[in-house]
């Protein structure tokens, strides 16, 4: 029986977040051959390259755990939930988009359209990895007529749905020559990030589902399971990949100060998926990748998102909590 409980939800946040840094870092060789690297894979790529594609478990991981904690609470404030994303993302948007008009005036803010789809999440122009918003948004609107479907039928049922959801989802591929089209592409991204999510409410919702064991090898086979992805090229299967990492780690024997300490980044990991790559990519790629050592450019990515998350955190809850004083008191 899978159980995670509300903390563990939030640090296997903190573990996909972290995840997410690294695989934008290096998950081209062109990106890595920016770097200075002295240790290579069994296959004679740079380790940091294969450490990349475990690093591409970090989506799978954040939907399996969303999918999970709403069918779990049966939260139904689906609305409220957009709302307060869209939020959080505008407010990100406003704050860094600015900047980069200013540093980049030949990329931003280009066409009136461009800023209002960028603006809304139909596009994400302005950055790349902003591309999973509007899917997610699509997700939350789905998730009550998923969560009702999965508890209403069997777990063979909705294994056998999954198998089909999963291979469906690998059609995204054959809409790339028209990805240009806003609407294929959203359609793409959707049919991409829907697998995970609905794993996560199977799981929430069928308790009998038999999971593997890894007794007092877990830690080994979570290893194992690492080494296998990082000689696989394909990402076709990482939600699979992802199903295994999440069973053993929750099976895993995790000292109290590394749980404190993945909580503790994934409570800002909201706000460090949506800016860092200004920082690793669109504003100040020259900056962390002339640092030429990937364990440096890391540490560096990690520390200035995170910086970055609790200074914009700090300022929110200040406006917010300020705007409710003011309203208490009239």
């Amino acid at each position: 029986m899978l159980d995670i409980k509300k903390e563990q939800s939030v640090e296997l946040k903190g573990i996909a977040i972290l995840m997410m840094l690294f695989l934008h870092l290096f998950n081209t060789l062109t990106r890595v051959e920016e770097c200075t690297t002295f240790v290579n894979f069994i296959n004679g790529k740079p380790l940091v390259y294969a450490l990349a594609r475990v690093a591409g478990l970090c989506v799978p991981i954040y939907l399996f755990v969303s999918g999970y904690g709403l069918a779990k609470t049966a939260d139904t404030a689906t609305g409220k939930r957009i709302l307060r994303l869209y939020k959080r993302y505008w407010y990100v948007f406003l704050a860094f988009i600015p900047l980069a008009c200013w540093l980049r005036p030949d990329q931003y803010p280009g066409s009136a359209q461009t800023l209002l789809l960028n603006f809304l999440a139909l596009s994400c122009s302005y950055n790349g990895e902003w591309w999973f918003v509007f899917p997610y948004v699509v997700l939350l609107l789905l998730s009550r007529h998923i969560i009702d479907f999965t508890r209403r039928h069997t777990l063979r049922t909705n294994a056998t749905l999954f198998v089909i959801v999963f291979l469906v989802s690998l059609l995204h591929k054959m809409l790339g020559p028209w990805s240009s089209i806003i609407a294929v592409k959203l359609l793409k991204n959707t049919l991409f990030v829907l697998p995970p999510f609905y794993a996560g409410c199977i799981c929430a919702l069928h308790p009998s589902l038999p999971l593997p064991r890894g007794g007092r090898f877990t830690l080994v086979w979570i290893v194992l399971l690492c080494l296998v992805r990082m000689m696989i090229g394909a990402s076709d299967f990482n939600v699979f990949f992802c199903l295994l990492f999440v069973f053993l780690y929750m099976q895993l024997k995790v000292s109290a100060p590394m749980q404190k300490v993945l909580v503790f980044f994934g409570r800002y990991s909201l706000y460090m998926w949506l800016t860092h790559t200004f920082y690793a990519y669109y504003l100040f790629h020259e900056e962390i990748y002339g640092l030429r050592y990937p364990l440096l450019m890391y540490v560096v990515l990690v520390a200035v998102s995170l910086a970055t998350a609790m200074l914009l955190e700090g300022i929110w809850r200040f406006v917010t909590t300020t705007g409710r004083a003011t309203r208490a008191e009239q």
